[in-house]
């Protein structure tokens, strides 16, 4: 799956919510999960767990229907793929 970041984020703190986050799913982690390198968790509001990269939340694309999919890439020029 591709995921990608969001620019309109501040640091590890997530900008996207609601409407937002149905196109654009958090990439969740179970509580306490034990992540190394780059890869780290912020606390959304709702006390779930998002993965972050490089301290960057990051997320799935909904439109992205199949494996390999990159079509929210460059969308809205805020939204850059990371990993496909």
């Amino acid at each position: 799956l591709s995921v990608y970041i969001f620019d309109v984020d501040q640091g590890t703190e997530s900008k996207c919510y609601d409407a937002c986050a149905n196109a654009w799913p958090p990439v969740l982690v179970p509580q306490g999960a034990q992540l190394g390198g780059n890869m780290g968790v912020t606390t959304r509001k709702d006390g779930s767990q998002q993965l972050t990269h490089n301290g960057k939340p990051i997320y799935l694309f909904a439109g992205d229907g199949a494996s390999g999919d990159i079509n929210g890439d460059g969308l809205g020029g805020v939204w850059h793929i990371i990993v496909k």
